[in-house]
């Protein structure tokens, strides 16, 4: 049905927003707030859900949207050494990587707002080990990258139990 579609692109154009502005880039909920309630009124008014009111509202969320360079800078500061919040989000991203364009009976739920359910099934796992002391690296800045994003995967519980503290071979 086509309602149901651009409900959907509605949705995800809203989740992508707030989680590019609020959960990355750490902007207030209340900048898009007027935008919200002008919207609102739009959408009460209207005879119907169609396009043109979908486009408009996706459309403006994306002229709101945070810059990339922001996101970037933003993004590349998230580590695995920040704590929960910081768990919720890296389970949150490989979630949403792993499931990209998957089907409902394809797809993995690697995140779950109870971060304890999450962890019962998968683990955040460093590609590079850790425990950096273990290990011959290059230099200081070599180990300042051991829990950056880049350095993560979130794998099931049973895999990462057999990989140990083992480097990449």
């Amino acid at each position: 049905d086509k309602s149901i579609e651009l409900f959907a692109k509605l949705l995800s154009s809203l989740e992508n927003f707030h989680f590019i502005n609020n959960a990355i880039c750490k902007k207030a909920n209340n900048e898009i707030e007027r935008f919200y309630a002008e919207k609102c009124i739009e959408i009460v008014k209207s005879t119907k859900f169609d396009e043109k009111l979908v486009s408009s509202i996706v459309s403006g969320v994306l002229d709101r949207r945070e810059k990339f360079d922001s996101f970037f800078d933003n993004f590349s500061e998230i580590s695995y050494d920040q704590g929960e919040q910081s768990f919720k989000m890296i389970y949150y991203m490989f979630d949403r990587f792993n499931n990209y364009k998957m089907n409902g009976g394809e797809r993995i739920n690697i995140y779950n707002t109870d971060i304890r359910l999450s962890k019962k099934n998968y683990n955040i796992d460093h590609v590079n080990p850790k425990k950096a002391d273990l290990y011959d690296y290059a230099n200081d800045e070599d180990r300042e990258y051991i829990n950056s994003i880049g350095n993560l995967l979130v794998i099931p519980l049973h895999s990462n139990s057999k990989a140990q503290n083992l480097p990449i071979s």
